[in-house]
């Protein structure tokens, strides 16, 4: 059975950040976790817990969102979406 290479140090190159993988990105981990302890509220309200929990599900929600955008545009999210890292760059991903 043939395996890949190990490589001697981090991938370099324009798309170096797709090579890592998914789940490294701070703004996406935050973003999650605020919105688990929405689904955490949602969870005891839809028991019960009465209205203020819905809203502060809710507000929790939108905080998550805005919190993962924010984060994401301080450069802690995911590789970025500028043209050159489209497929449509193609001397940039190695078709010519």
């Amino acid at each position: 059975m043939a395996s890949h290479p190990r490589l001697s140090g981090p991938p370099t190159g324009p798309h170096a950040a797709e090579d890592l993988g998914h789940a490294t990105h701070t703004a996406m981990w935050t973003g999650c976790i605020i919105a688990f302890i929405a689904s955490l509220f949602g969870t005891v309200a839809a028991l019960g817990g009465g209205m203020i929990f819905w809203i502060i599900c809710g507000v929790l929600v939108v905080v998550a969102l805005v919190v993962y955008k924010i984060m994401s545009k301080m450069g802690m999210g995911q590789y970025t979406n500028k043209p050159i890292d489209s497929g449509e760059d193609r001397e940039t991903i190695g078709i010519a």
